[in-house]
């Protein structure tokens, strides 16, 4: 039994790596210096008693292989063979056989099947193999076109969900002190269900709270500046219950002050160092770039800040709220062209979002079109990219030598916060499209309020892209969202939207619909 392998002009290059949408985890092959083979066909002759195998690798559907990314065991498959092939010398000039069975011949040139990085001359291949060996093909070919086509059948479609806008929305009527410009702003529910809006009103110390459905506003709790009960500047928080806020400050100074609904000091945490010695930096509780604190039984997950100066460079900490020990987490900010700029301690890498779905954090950098996803004890991160259909490369502001350093930023092209919704099971990644605005305009307050326009990115559990709603300019603040059990509520107060009024903060609603696909 023989097995004639046959390859014609295979493109050879750089590693590349394949990934099978049906891995959940991502499983990816490397294969050096050997490129997608292009198009593949498989022809059988006698199935019983001869199989030949002809592939044709012509680049012609190079763009079209690249977008169902070849599952591994194709390349593993073909590695199996040469690996087992017993070189003949013949050169195969035609395959008798013919595509109607009637007889005739396929004429193919002389060619080149095995490339250079094999290091072996250029030749045809014949297959020999035992009757054992047979059998085992028999069984691989098997396996491989029973996983190639249930693979086929529950390939993740990209574009098989979108938000929808709703005829719900959400009003909370603000009062003369306080403005639509939020840095901090979650809900919160309370141990009789009762949902409430809480935010930090930018101009004071101060965190109000509304009525959900109704937007009622019920009242603010006023953290002092000095004092006894001082917490210095608020910029901010966490809410475990009404009795345990933890508030999170300005300044630079390391501290989280643990207080109750009458804003009377309990207790504060300084998380200056951790447990090695190494020191770390203040960080902040907001939702603007979303890192909210997590607490999972007595552990109190947090950040710190990034320092080019610091070897290593935790993103993540954990403090025992019992005996108060501050740990760093194994997984340090990645690596960007400007981390070699000592001349600043830290500057975009800042620019961060992390969610907890419940077992795992997921982080989204702004500068970075992959996520990372790490186990609570951060000891596994699996690096994964989610690419925005309106993102094609990221783009860093403080690279540009000209132009207004303001208006650089908000028009180059990032990523943005991280969502988990667990009525749904799914993530939001927010994604900013390059853009242009005009000369002249605001552009911190544009900054502020969202920018111009943006995407949001929708995964699955398996984090696999499953869709992407581009959404209109200067409508929607994506700084300014949050999750309930029937829906997304992004915030429609965004300055240049012609509805805007500064005296309400106001949200619709958008549900997760599936797409009508032909």
């Amino acid at each position: 039994m023989g097995m004639i392998f046959f390859l014609e002009n295979p493109y050879i290059s750089d590693i590349q790596h394949f990934t099978h949408p049906c891995f959940s985890n991502h499983f990816s092959l490397t294969i050096s210096l050997l490129k997608i083979f292009n198009q593949i066909i498989f022809f059988f002759k006698k199935i019983f008693k001869k199989i030949i195998l002809i592939i044709f690798a012509t680049g012609i559907i190079e763009d079209a292989m690249k977008a169902t990314r070849i599952n591994c065991l194709i390349c593993a498959t073909v590695a199996f063979c040469l690996l087992h092939a017993k070189k003949t010398g013949r050169k195969i000039r035609s395959c008798r056989s013919s595509p109607n069975g009637q007889g005739g011949k396929y004429n193919f040139r002389k060619v080149s099947p095995v490339c250079s990085w094999a290091g072996i001359s250029p030749q045809i291949w014949e297959l020999k193999f035992d009757k054992n060996m047979q059998n085992s093909i028999y069984i691989a070919i098997f396996v491989f076109f029973s996983f190639f086509l249930s693979c086929g059948k529950n390939k993740i479609d990209r574009n098989s969900v979108s938000l929808i806008k709703t005829e719900k929305t959400l009003s909370f009527p603000l009062d003369s002190e306080t403005k639509t410009l939020i840095m901090a702003l979650f809900p919160y529910t309370d141990s009789k269900g009762n949902e409430y809006l809480t935010f930090q009103n930018e101009r004071k110390n101060e965190i109000l709270f509304y009525e959900m459905t109704t937007g009622k506003f019920l009242y603010k709790i006023k953290p002092e500046l000095e004092g006894p009960n001082g917490v210095g500047r608020l910029l901010g928080y966490y809410i475990e219950d009404l009795n345990n806020i933890f508030l999170t400050k300005r300044d630079n100074i390391p501290i989280i002050t643990l207080i109750d609904s009458n804003a009377v000091v309990k207790e504060r945490i300084n998380y200056g160092k951790d447990s090695n010695g190494l020191e770390l930096r203040q960080s902040t509780a907001l939702s603007f770039a979303y890192k909210p604190i997590i607490k999972i039984g007595n552990k109190m997950y947090h950040t710190s800040r990034c320092s080019r100066f610091s070897d290593p460079n935790p993103v993540s900490i954990t403090i025992d709220m019992l005996s108060k020990k501050v740990e760093s987490l194994p997984f340090e900010y990645p690596i960007v062209q400007i981390s070699n700029d000592k001349s600043k301690e830290s500057s975009i890498e800042e620019l961060f979002s992390r969610c907890y779905d419940g077992s795992l954090f997921i982080y989204s950098f702004h500068y970075d079109k992959h996520i990372y996803v790490a186990t609570p004890d951060h000891q596994s991160v699996r690096k994964i990219l989610v690419e925005s259909n309106f993102v094609h490369q990221v783009e860093f502001s403080e690279l540009k030598t000209s132009g207004d350093p303001m208006k650089n930023m908000i028009e180059v092209s990032q990523y943005g916060n991280l969502y988990f919704d667990p009525y749904r099971d799914v993530y939001y990644r927010v994604a900013y499209p390059k853009n242009e605005v005009d000369a002249g305009e605001n552009y911190v307050e544009l900054w502020n309020y969202g920018r111009k326009v943006f995407s949001i990115i929708i995964l699955d559990r398996d984090f696999q892209i499953i869709g992407e709603t581009l959404f209109p300019e200067y409508i929607y603040n994506p700084g300014v969202m949050f999750i309930l059990e029937d829906g997304l509520y992004i915030s429609t107060s965004h300055v240049k939207n012609p509805d805007y009024d500064d005296d309400v903060l106001t949200f619709e609603c958008f549900q997760l619909e599936k797409n009508n696909l032909k």
